[in-house]
């Protein structure tokens, strides 16, 4: 895993969210296909290559400039997209879909030091930071989910003197799935590219929004509070004594129920209870019959 600052590990949720369900972003897959495309389109040789031969004497400076900075450059381009991949947050509440965005302290060069580019002068700094966003779809709003599945990729391609193309190894994958919440009126209202389970994410708001009972949980999802507190009070209402004096008990988190063995237990003994009590009261009525008839004689 990429090394994150602490604040996007964090979780943006809390109770009032009441969240059923968060959705995972492949980030590291997604990092490790940005970063390949930035080495091949930043490397010498693509620059040197793809630029006509007479022109190659005014590449020198370029060429100098990328060899010198190129560590810095990159530097700044991968952290940036960290920044840019670990500050999304997705969920689903009963009500629709909540997109989140943390805060985010892009890495940049220093705006006070005239030379900084030259000094490699870079950090975070306050007046390039973005607060976070927030943004809620109602499922009412939800006309379709659309998930478009990775295909295809960047070649490794260099346009030698800037006319032939020329392949110089095999071409980089796309790896993220595309998931587009398409909402009546507005088109596509959210994007969410690169979701690590995005098929269940569109049969779990498509259930949700026809009030249904949503998929099994699957890789790249975690439960949410929503779903938590409802594993934690169903346990209590089977046993609760309203629980116990109906057969036909309707639990909100586990579906329909059959009778509780508990109760199907009592309602054995009970009628073992009546039976005695029954056989109890034969025996003494024939008995005080018994003793009526010799008090007679």
């Amino acid at each position: 895993m990429a090394e994150v600052r602490k604040e996007l590990l964090s979780s943006p949720w809390t109770d009032e969210d009441e969240l059923v369900r968060e959705y995972l972003f492949a980030n590291d897959a997604s990092l490790e296909e940005a970063n390949a495309i930035w080495e091949f389109q930043n490397s010498i040789t693509n620059v040197v290559l793809s630029v006509p031969i007479c022109f190659w004497p005014c590449q020198i400076c370029t060429v100098l400039n990328l060899a010198i900075y190129k560590d810095t450059k990159h530097r700044l381009f991968y952290e940036n997209k960290i920044e840019e991949l670990w500050a999304r947050r997705v969920g689903i509440t009963n009500e629709g879909i909540v997109f989140k965005q943390l805060r985010k302290k892009p890495l940049s060069y220093d705006d006070g030091q005239n030379c900084s580019e030259l000094c490699c002068r870079v950090g975070r700094f306050p007046k390039y930071e973005t607060g976070g966003i927030t943004k809620v779809v109602p499922f009412d709003r939800v006309q379709d989910v659309l998930v478009e599945d990775p295909a295809g990729g960047t070649e490794r391609v260099i346009q030698l003197c800037g006319c032939c193309a020329h392949e110089v190894g095999e071409y980089i994958p796309n790896v993220d799935s595309v998931c587009q919440v398409d909402t009546s009126g507005a088109g596509i209202e959210l994007t969410l590219p690169g979701l690590a389970n995005a098929k269940e994410f569109r049969q779990t708001v498509i259930a949700l929004k026809n009030r249904k009972p949503i998929p099994t949980i699957g890789e790249g999802v975690l439960e949410g509070t929503a779903a938590l507190n409802e594993r934690m009070k169903a346990p209590l209402d089977r046993c609760s004594s309203k629980v116990r004096q109906s057969s036909n008990f309707m639990n909100p988190a586990y579906g329909p129920s059959t009778t509780h063995p508990g109760m199907m237990e009592m309602s054995r003994t009970s009628e073992d209870q009546v039976a005695l009590l029954r056989s109890i009261d034969d025996k003494l009525g024939k008995l005080i019959s018994i003793a009526a008839t010799h008090g007679h004689s």
